[in-house]
């Protein structure tokens, strides 16, 4: 699994919970579901980025990814 997360800036779509987790990154064209499966997006692009683990007491970096979705 990969973490990530999506954002919007399309204001109909700012409330809509956008998943955290996916099977493989998403690629520029794919289209991503909203966690209850009302609203759907394309990705327009994918930034790889390091996150600190706020959870471990040395806040390590992790991988993850940060999607950009438009209609």
């Amino acid at each position: 699994m990969y973490k990530g997360s999506c954002f919007t800036n399309l204001d109909d779509f700012k409330r809509c919970e956008w998943p955290e987790e996916f099977v493989f990154p998403p690629r520029i064209g794919d289209r991503v579901q909203s966690i209850d499966g009302s609203r759907e997006l394309k990705v327009i692009s994918v930034t790889h980025v390091m996150r600190k683990d706020l959870s471990d007491s040395e806040h390590r970096r992790y991988p993850a990814i940060r999607v950009e979705l438009h209609h």
